[in-house]
Protein backbone atom coordinates (compact mmCIF):
# COMPACT_ATOMS: atom_id res chain seq x y z
CA UNK A 1 0.00 0.00 0.00
CA UNK A 2 1.02 3.61 -0.54
CA UNK A 3 0.05 6.80 1.17
CA UNK A 4 -2.87 8.86 -0.07
CA UNK A 5 -0.77 12.03 -0.20
CA UNK A 6 -0.04 13.38 -3.69
CA UNK A 7 -2.43 10.84 -5.17
CA UNK A 8 0.08 8.03 -4.77
CA UNK A 9 -2.23 5.14 -5.57
CA UNK A 10 -1.70 1.40 -5.51
CA UNK A 11 -3.49 -0.31 -8.38
CA UNK A 12 -3.78 -4.08 -8.67
CA UNK A 13 -2.71 -5.52 -12.05
CA UNK A 14 -6.22 -6.19 -13.30
CA UNK A 15 -6.21 -3.72 -16.18
CA UNK A 16 -8.44 -4.39 -19.17
CA UNK A 17 -7.46 -2.63 -22.38
CA UNK A 18 -9.97 -0.13 -23.70
CA UNK A 19 -10.77 0.67 -27.30
CA UNK A 20 -10.96 4.16 -28.80
CA UNK A 21 -8.40 6.89 -29.40
CA UNK A 22 -7.21 10.20 -27.98
CA UNK A 23 -7.19 8.68 -24.49
CA UNK A 24 -10.93 7.99 -24.43
CA UNK A 25 -12.71 4.66 -24.33
CA UNK A 26 -15.41 3.31 -26.59
CA UNK A 27 -18.42 5.62 -25.99
CA UNK A 28 -20.56 2.57 -25.26
CA UNK A 29 -18.26 1.55 -22.43
CA UNK A 30 -16.43 3.21 -19.61
CA UNK A 31 -13.86 2.01 -17.14
CA UNK A 32 -13.76 2.22 -13.41
CA UNK A 33 -11.04 1.94 -10.79
CA UNK A 34 -11.96 1.34 -7.14
CA UNK A 35 -9.80 2.19 -4.15
CA UNK A 36 -10.49 1.32 -0.53
CA UNK A 37 -9.69 3.38 2.54
CA UNK A 38 -11.26 3.56 5.98
CA UNK A 39 -12.11 5.78 8.88
CA UNK A 40 -10.39 4.98 12.19
CA UNK A 41 -12.31 3.01 14.79
CA UNK A 42 -11.91 1.74 18.35
CA UNK A 43 -11.16 -1.91 17.62
CA UNK A 44 -7.57 -3.18 17.30
CA UNK A 45 -8.06 -5.19 14.09
CA UNK A 46 -10.96 -5.45 11.65
CA UNK A 47 -10.39 -7.96 8.85
CA UNK A 48 -12.79 -8.51 5.96
CA UNK A 49 -12.64 -10.73 2.89
CA UNK A 50 -14.32 -9.30 -0.21
CA UNK A 51 -15.02 -11.67 -3.08
CA UNK A 52 -17.24 -9.62 -5.38
CA UNK A 53 -17.88 -5.98 -6.22
CA UNK A 54 -20.56 -5.10 -8.74
CA UNK A 55 -22.58 -2.21 -10.11
CA UNK A 56 -26.38 -2.38 -10.18
CA UNK A 57 -28.35 -0.30 -12.65
CA UNK A 58 -30.99 2.17 -11.57
CA UNK A 59 -34.52 2.73 -12.81
CA UNK A 60 -34.66 4.48 -16.16
CA UNK A 61 -31.16 3.42 -17.17
CA UNK A 62 -30.85 1.53 -20.51
CA UNK A 63 -29.14 -1.34 -18.72
CA UNK A 64 -31.85 -1.63 -16.05
CA UNK A 65 -32.96 -5.16 -15.36
CA UNK A 66 -29.54 -6.70 -15.80
CA UNK A 67 -28.12 -8.81 -12.95
CA UNK A 68 -25.34 -6.32 -12.34
CA UNK A 69 -21.92 -5.66 -13.84
CA UNK A 70 -19.05 -7.37 -12.03
CA UNK A 71 -16.04 -5.20 -11.26
CA UNK A 72 -14.17 -7.78 -9.19
CA UNK A 73 -14.69 -11.47 -8.47
CA UNK A 74 -11.33 -12.35 -6.90
CA UNK A 75 -10.91 -12.59 -3.12
CA UNK A 76 -9.09 -9.80 -1.33
CA UNK A 77 -8.53 -9.75 2.43
CA UNK A 78 -7.66 -6.51 4.20
CA UNK A 79 -7.29 -5.23 7.74
CA UNK A 80 -9.38 -2.09 7.72
CA UNK A 81 -7.50 -0.68 10.69
CA UNK A 82 -4.32 -0.36 8.62
CA UNK A 83 -6.06 1.69 5.94
CA UNK A 84 -6.82 4.85 7.89
CA UNK A 85 -4.02 6.70 6.13
CA UNK A 86 -3.50 4.36 3.18
CA UNK A 87 -5.22 3.17 0.04
CA UNK A 88 -5.68 -0.41 -1.05
CA UNK A 89 -6.36 -1.06 -4.72
CA UNK A 90 -9.42 -3.19 -5.41
CA UNK A 91 -10.15 -2.88 -9.12
CA UNK A 92 -8.28 -1.26 -11.97
CA UNK A 93 -9.88 -0.24 -15.27
CA UNK A 94 -12.77 -2.70 -15.25
CA UNK A 95 -14.78 -2.14 -18.43
CA UNK A 96 -18.51 -1.57 -17.89
CA UNK A 97 -21.34 -0.44 -20.18
CA UNK A 98 -21.90 3.31 -20.09
CA UNK A 99 -24.87 4.37 -18.01
CA UNK A 100 -26.08 5.52 -14.61
CA UNK A 101 -25.73 3.00 -11.80
CA UNK A 102 -27.73 3.58 -8.67
CA UNK A 103 -25.92 1.07 -6.48
CA UNK A 104 -22.44 -0.26 -5.94
CA UNK A 105 -22.42 -3.43 -3.87
CA UNK A 106 -19.55 -5.10 -2.03
CA UNK A 107 -19.97 -8.79 -1.12
CA UNK A 108 -18.14 -9.78 2.09
CA UNK A 109 -17.72 -13.52 2.72
CA UNK A 110 -16.04 -13.30 6.11
CA UNK A 111 -14.99 -10.85 8.80
CA UNK A 112 -13.49 -10.66 12.27
CA UNK A 113 -12.56 -8.07 14.86
CA UNK A 114 -9.99 -8.05 17.64
CA UNK A 115 -11.06 -5.98 20.65
CA UNK A 116 -9.48 -5.13 23.97
CA UNK A 117 -10.78 -6.75 27.16
CA UNK A 118 -10.81 -5.33 30.65
CA UNK A 119 -7.60 -7.25 31.33
CA UNK A 120 -4.43 -5.49 30.16
CA UNK A 121 -2.84 -7.01 27.03
CA UNK A 122 -5.66 -9.47 26.53
CA UNK A 123 -8.02 -9.43 23.58
CA UNK A 124 -11.23 -11.06 22.39
CA UNK A 125 -11.75 -12.23 18.83
CA UNK A 126 -15.19 -12.13 17.24
CA UNK A 127 -15.56 -13.76 13.84
CA UNK A 128 -18.18 -14.88 11.37
CA UNK A 129 -18.66 -18.64 11.11
CA UNK A 130 -15.50 -20.44 10.00
CA UNK A 131 -13.44 -17.26 9.55
CA UNK A 132 -9.96 -17.61 11.08
CA UNK A 133 -8.07 -14.55 9.82
CA UNK A 134 -7.89 -13.13 13.37
CA UNK A 135 -7.07 -16.46 14.98
CA UNK A 136 -9.25 -18.60 17.21
CA UNK A 137 -12.57 -16.88 17.80
CA UNK A 138 -13.80 -16.31 21.33
CA UNK A 139 -17.19 -15.09 20.18
CA UNK A 140 -19.49 -14.71 17.20
CA UNK A 141 -19.47 -11.71 14.87
CA UNK A 142 -22.93 -11.39 13.37
CA UNK A 143 -23.02 -10.18 9.76
CA UNK A 144 -26.52 -10.77 8.47
CA UNK A 145 -26.96 -11.23 4.71
CA UNK A 146 -23.62 -9.71 3.75
CA UNK A 147 -22.55 -12.62 1.57
CA UNK A 148 -25.97 -12.83 -0.11
CA UNK A 149 -26.92 -9.23 -0.89
CA UNK A 150 -23.65 -7.43 -0.32
CA UNK A 151 -23.02 -4.05 1.28
CA UNK A 152 -24.76 -1.17 -0.43
CA UNK A 153 -22.33 1.68 -1.00
CA UNK A 154 -23.71 5.17 -0.39
CA UNK A 155 -22.56 7.11 -3.44
CA UNK A 156 -22.14 10.86 -3.47
CA UNK A 157 -25.08 12.26 -5.43
CA UNK A 158 -27.03 9.01 -5.15
CA UNK A 159 -25.51 7.29 -8.20
CA UNK A 160 -22.39 6.83 -10.27
CA UNK A 161 -22.37 7.65 -13.97
CA UNK A 162 -20.00 5.69 -16.17
CA UNK A 163 -19.07 7.27 -19.48
CA UNK A 164 -16.33 6.93 -22.04
CA UNK A 165 -13.82 8.37 -19.59
CA UNK A 166 -12.16 6.40 -16.88
CA UNK A 167 -13.39 7.15 -13.39
CA UNK A 168 -11.66 6.65 -10.06
CA UNK A 169 -13.88 6.04 -7.04
CA UNK A 170 -12.80 6.04 -3.42
CA UNK A 171 -14.68 3.72 -1.05
CA UNK A 172 -14.53 4.75 2.59
CA UNK A 173 -15.15 1.75 4.87
CA UNK A 174 -16.06 3.45 8.16
CA UNK A 175 -14.81 1.10 10.90
CA UNK A 176 -16.13 3.26 13.72
CA UNK A 177 -19.70 2.87 12.45
CA UNK A 178 -19.46 -0.65 11.03
CA UNK A 179 -18.75 -2.76 14.15
CA UNK A 180 -20.40 -2.71 17.55
CA UNK A 181 -21.51 -4.83 20.47
CA UNK A 182 -24.76 -6.68 20.11
CA UNK A 183 -27.68 -6.12 22.45
CA UNK A 184 -26.74 -7.50 25.85
CA UNK A 185 -23.02 -7.23 25.14
CA UNK A 186 -22.58 -10.98 24.46
CA UNK A 187 -21.17 -10.57 20.95
CA UNK A 188 -20.38 -8.18 18.14
CA UNK A 189 -22.31 -7.19 15.06
CA UNK A 190 -21.04 -6.04 11.69
CA UNK A 191 -23.33 -3.55 9.95
CA UNK A 192 -20.92 -1.93 7.51
CA UNK A 193 -21.11 1.67 6.45
CA UNK A 194 -19.31 2.34 3.17
CA UNK A 195 -19.36 5.69 1.48
CA UNK A 196 -18.32 6.21 -2.10
CA UNK A 197 -17.19 9.37 -3.77
CA UNK A 198 -15.51 10.27 -7.03
CA UNK A 199 -12.00 11.57 -6.42
CA UNK A 200 -11.06 12.31 -9.99
CA UNK A 201 -10.87 11.29 -13.61
CA UNK A 202 -7.69 9.99 -15.06
CA UNK A 203 -6.17 11.68 -18.08
CA UNK A 204 -3.95 10.64 -20.96
CA UNK A 205 -0.87 12.16 -22.55
CA UNK A 206 -0.30 11.98 -26.31
CA UNK A 207 3.11 12.78 -27.75
CA UNK A 208 3.09 13.57 -31.48
CA UNK A 209 6.27 13.18 -33.51
CA UNK A 210 6.93 14.35 -37.07
CA UNK A 211 9.93 15.27 -39.22
CA UNK A 212 10.73 18.86 -40.12
CA UNK A 213 10.25 19.92 -43.73
CA UNK A 214 12.94 18.47 -45.97
CA UNK A 215 14.28 16.08 -43.33
CA UNK A 216 14.73 12.42 -44.25
CA UNK A 217 15.66 9.74 -41.77
CA UNK A 218 18.50 7.27 -42.44
CA UNK A 219 17.64 4.22 -44.51
CA UNK A 220 15.80 1.58 -42.51
CA UNK A 221 14.76 3.95 -39.72
CA UNK A 222 11.27 5.41 -39.25
CA UNK A 223 9.64 7.53 -36.59
CA UNK A 224 8.27 4.27 -35.24
CA UNK A 225 11.78 3.46 -33.99
CA UNK A 226 11.69 6.44 -31.61
CA UNK A 227 10.10 6.02 -28.15
CA UNK A 228 8.47 8.42 -25.70
CA UNK A 229 9.57 8.55 -22.07
CA UNK A 230 7.33 9.94 -19.32
CA UNK A 231 9.02 11.01 -16.09
CA UNK A 232 6.32 9.46 -13.89
CA UNK A 233 6.08 6.11 -15.68
CA UNK A 234 8.55 3.22 -15.75
CA UNK A 235 7.58 1.95 -19.20
CA UNK A 236 8.19 3.90 -22.40
CA UNK A 237 5.48 4.29 -25.07
CA UNK A 238 5.97 3.34 -28.71
CA UNK A 239 5.19 5.68 -31.60
CA UNK A 240 2.73 4.47 -34.22
CA UNK A 241 1.02 6.01 -37.26
CA UNK A 242 -2.27 4.10 -37.64
CA UNK A 243 -3.85 6.62 -40.02
CA UNK A 244 -0.77 6.90 -42.22
CA UNK A 245 -0.58 10.71 -42.19
CA UNK A 246 3.11 10.79 -41.35
CA UNK A 247 2.60 12.02 -37.79
CA UNK A 248 3.41 9.33 -35.24
CA UNK A 249 1.81 9.29 -31.80
CA UNK A 250 2.67 7.68 -28.46
CA UNK A 251 0.01 7.56 -25.74
CA UNK A 252 0.29 7.25 -21.96
CA UNK A 253 -3.12 6.31 -20.55
CA UNK A 254 -4.71 6.43 -17.08
CA UNK A 255 -2.58 9.25 -15.69
CA UNK A 256 -3.99 10.67 -12.45
CA UNK A 257 -3.52 14.46 -12.33
CA UNK A 258 -1.37 15.82 -9.53
CA UNK A 259 -0.77 19.54 -9.11
CA UNK A 260 2.58 18.88 -7.39
CA UNK A 261 4.01 16.72 -10.19
CA UNK A 262 5.53 17.75 -13.50
CA UNK A 263 4.71 15.23 -16.22
CA UNK A 264 7.79 15.55 -18.43
CA UNK A 265 7.80 13.85 -21.83
CA UNK A 266 11.09 13.17 -23.62
CA UNK A 267 11.57 11.54 -27.03
CA UNK A 268 14.42 9.02 -27.18
CA UNK A 269 16.21 8.64 -30.51
CA UNK A 270 17.11 5.17 -31.83
CA UNK A 271 20.64 4.07 -32.67
CA UNK A 272 21.83 5.28 -36.05
CA UNK A 273 20.38 8.78 -35.77
CA UNK A 274 23.53 10.69 -34.87
CA UNK A 275 23.28 14.09 -36.48
CA UNK A 276 19.56 14.31 -35.77
CA UNK A 277 17.88 16.19 -32.93
CA UNK A 278 14.41 16.30 -31.43
CA UNK A 279 12.85 19.64 -30.58
CA UNK A 280 11.96 20.41 -27.97
CA UNK A 281 14.33 18.23 -25.94
CA UNK A 282 11.52 17.66 -23.44
CA UNK A 283 8.06 19.07 -22.74
CA UNK A 284 5.82 19.31 -19.69
CA UNK A 285 2.32 17.95 -20.39
CA UNK A 286 -0.58 19.94 -18.94
CA UNK A 287 -2.46 17.06 -17.34
CA UNK A 288 -6.09 17.89 -16.54
CA UNK A 289 -8.68 15.53 -15.08
CA UNK A 290 -10.54 13.61 -17.79
CA UNK A 291 -8.70 15.22 -20.71
CA UNK A 292 -5.99 14.34 -23.22
CA UNK A 293 -2.81 16.41 -22.91
CA UNK A 294 -0.94 16.76 -26.21
CA UNK A 295 2.74 17.59 -26.69
CA UNK A 296 4.37 17.92 -30.12
CA UNK A 297 7.93 17.06 -31.14
CA UNK A 298 9.83 17.53 -34.39
CA UNK A 299 12.86 15.63 -35.67
CA UNK A 300 15.49 17.91 -37.23
CA UNK A 301 18.74 17.19 -39.02
CA UNK A 302 21.89 19.05 -38.07
CA UNK A 303 23.65 20.91 -40.85
CA UNK A 304 26.86 19.28 -41.91
CA UNK A 305 29.95 21.49 -41.99
CA UNK A 306 31.79 22.02 -45.33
Amino acid sequence: MRKLGSYAILLLPLALALGGCDGFADPENGSITLLLTDAPGDVRQAWVTIDRIYLQSGAGDPTAGTPGVDLMTDDITVDLMTLADDIEGLVEDAVVPAGVYAQLRVVVTGACVVVETDVENQFDVYATSGYTQCGQATGILQAPSLAQTGIKVLMDGGAVEVSGNQQVLLLDFDVSQSFGRSTGGMGWVMEPVIRGGEIGLTASITANLSTADGVSLPAGITLGDFVADLSTEEADAAFTDPDGDGVYSAVFEYILPDAETDFVVTVVRPAGTDGYTVAPESAIADVVSGADAVVNFTVNQELQAG
